[in-house]
């Protein structure tokens, strides 16, 4: 008969409650960070769309890319396409490039 030693099964249940523990509060973390980025990207893209409408080269950009990626927006190439177009027409050398790359 084999005899159980109940003192290492005790410390083994509770190494694996700890990685559990410690798993879901990663999970966690990631969550509440997400969720966060979101609410920010929301935020950025209004700034940055107040910034483009009243001409500023570098919002104007900045908002195309955002169009483009779908951060803090609806993902829209056309809108995305005009904003970056807008900022090249004044000047915008990243802008002149991205349009040469789509072209």
């Amino acid at each position: 008969m084999q005899k159980i030693n109940l003192f290492s099964v005790h410390e083994s249940f509770k190494a694996d409650c700890f990685i559990n523990v410690k798993f879901v509060a990663s999970l966690l973390l990631a969550f509440l960070l997400v969720t966060v980025s979101l609410a920010q990207a929301d935020g950025l893209f209004d700034f940055q769309m107040k910034l483009a409408k009243g001409g500023n080269a570098e919002a104007q950009y900045k908002v195309g890319e955002m169009y483009e990626t779908g951060f803090g927006v609806k993902q829209d190439q056309t809108e995305a396409m005009n904003w970056i177009t807008k900022s090249a027409g004044q000047g915008h050398e990243t802008a002149g490039f991205k349009l040469l790359y789509w072209d």
